[in-house]
């Protein structure tokens, strides 16, 4: 049964463009309930409409806004690493300019030691400070990483919660389609509306001919119960007991 409820959905839901792993875990969770049968199996295929237009606008909607959220903090983060590689660059360029400088004048002031010892300390700062640009640019690209592994957590911890929501919405969808079987069924063997409203005591894993059988038994008691007939006790027209009669059904009273 289950295949052919999945062949249904596939068939009646072909147009929302959902994946065979959902379509076939609703199929298993309406065959599991055992309400499924041939004569109602496009009523509730139909049923399930509702739902599965739910689900499939729910993941388009996150995979949307999902999408978007990573394009913007990809291109923010792109942007700051690059305005740091820029710095870097910029930084870098400064010290090959300083370097060529000292240079010369080392060989033009060679006899100066104070200079090459001030030329020697600018050399050391300016390498220091492209060290801190290229740690911050590391640091920067670390900090990426570390939020790209965070979204795929969350993203991931929201599948879940949607898998859970999915799931509840099957069982109150498949009970719904139980219970409505229970009810018609109730209502074609003639029990009446006093005795359902008292409900019934079924199983929750009896299958459709369970069911079936425990609410013939149920009918058939309340036909019992109904069976004798107020013509046996009628009144003669003074409104006296017919005497014979009371008689018989003493009778019948003490033997049984």
């Amino acid at each position: 049964m289950k295949e052919k409820i999945l062949a249904a959905l596939k068939r009646e839901y072909a147009s929302l463009g959902l994946g065979d792993d959902i379509l076939g875990s609703q199929a298993s969770v309406l065959a599991a309930m055992n309400v499924v049968t041939e004569e109602n199996l496009e009523q509730i295929v139909k049923s399930q409409k509702e739902l599965l237009e739910s689900l499939q606008k729910a993941n388009d909607k996150r995979a949307s806004d999902a999408a978007e959220k990573a394009r913007k903090t990809a291109q923010k983060e792109a942007d700051e690493l690059k305005a740091k590689l820029d710095e870097a660059v910029k930084k870098t360029a400064e010290v090959e300019k300083q370097l060529k400088e000292g240079q010369k004048d080392k060989k033009v002031e060679n006899k100066n030691e104070d200079k090459v010892d001030e030329k020697s300390k600018l050399y050391a700062e300016i390498l220091a400070k492209v060290s801190e640009s290229q740690k911050e640019a590391q640091e920067a690209m670390q900090a990426k990483i570390d939020g790209l592994v965070k979204q795929n957590s969350e993203a991931l911890e929201n599948v879940k919660r949607l898998q859970g929501e999915v799931e509840e919405a099957r069982k109150a969808d498949a009970a719904k389609a139980r219970n409505q079987f229970i009810l018609s069924e109730a209502q074609r063997l003639g029990i009446s509306q006093g005795r359902i409203d008292e409900g019934f005591c079924i199983k929750d894993d009896a299958t459709n001919e369970d069911i079936q059988t425990y609410l013939a038994k149920v009918a058939s008691n309340q036909k019992a119960i109904e069976a004798p007939s107020l013509s046996h006790f009628r009144m003669a027209e003074n409104k006296e007991a017919d005497t014979a009669v009371v008689d018989a059904v003493a009778t019948a009273l003490v033997g049984n």
